[in-house]
């Protein structure tokens, strides 16, 4: 695997998530690109692949995309619609995303910070209500995660 790839840093499921203010100048992120801290959860994730619906599951998620433990790969660059099972919902949650980076196969064996392969996408939004309505369900997630204290000292902070 070249160095340029980004590796993504493994977290133990027991271990909250730091958050990381979005108030930060461009120069600050240029060694990590994410601007939001990520939640590491599995939830099923169904989309579409030419002609068959695919059902995976993320790694984890985060306010602007996640990483999906893929089974069939998606080109980086690709616009899809997908539907997200969140258990405090009735109905799953319809999202676009686009596809930021993939870990194929070969790459997630040699590399032992990537578990499995998939890749990671980031939201894409048609309005401002969408967004809106996307962030808080995936804020509310994170909160119920991590509990209203850890919460507070993580991301308001």
């Amino acid at each position: 695997m070249s160095s340029s790839k980004r590796r993504e840093p493994r977290v133990p499921a027991n271990i909250p998530v730091t958050f990381r203010r979005t108030n930060e100048s461009p120069e600050d992120l240029t060694t990590e690109r994410r601007v939001h801290g990520r939640l590491p959860v599995k939830l099923r994730v169904t989309y579409q692949r030419i002609n068959e619906f695919i059902q995976d599951y993320t790694r984890n998620i985060s306010h602007g995309g996640m990483f999906i433990e893929a089974s069939a790969m998606l080109d980086v660059g690709t616009l899809f619609a997908l539907e997200l099972a969140v258990p405090s919902l009735r109905d799953p949650l319809s999202i676009h995303a686009q596809v930021q980076w993939v870990v194929h196969e070969d790459d997630a064996e040699q590399d032992p910070e990537n578990l499995k392969p998939g890749m990671g996408v980031q939201f894409v939004y048609r309005s401002e209500q969408e967004r809106l309505k996307v962030e808080t369900i995936v804020e509310a997630l994170i909160r119920r995660h991590l509990g209203p204290r850890a919460y507070h000292q993580l991301v308001r902070k």
